[in-house]
């Protein structure tokens, strides 16, 4: 990918994380356990954000975009998996006295 593709893209990452954070609604949590009927009917359309004592603490999605979710991160850590798979591993002696020195190193 050349460099002008490579902004391009960073740049509309960037103007679809924004675009999706300016859509997404907030409620307290006073809101949210008073008015839970129009919190799942928003968060169907798109993820709700959850406040308590001014700090987001949970966000609201629906089952769909978590499900869609899931499978990114799967396939993300199966990639990964892999990436490492193919460098090789240590084997079990070596693992043992690696896990030996970690836990020692802790006490």
């Amino acid at each position: 990918m050349r460099k002008q593709e490579r902004i391009l893209v960073a740049g509309f990452d960037k103007v679809a994380t924004l675009a999706t954070i300016a859509t997404m609604n907030t409620f307290t949590a006073k809101e949210a356990k008073n008015n839970f009927g129009r919190l799942l009917d928003e968060a169907r359309q798109f993820p709700v954000f959850v406040k308590k004592n001014g700090r987001h603490v949970a966000v609201v999605m629906s089952a769909e975009e978590y499900e869609f979710l899931e499978t990114l991160s799967d396939a993300y850590w199966g990639k990964r998996a892999m990436e490492v798979a193919k460098k090789g591993f240590i084997g079990v002696e070596k693992s043992e006295k690696l896990l030996k020195r970690m836990l020692n190193a802790h006490r």
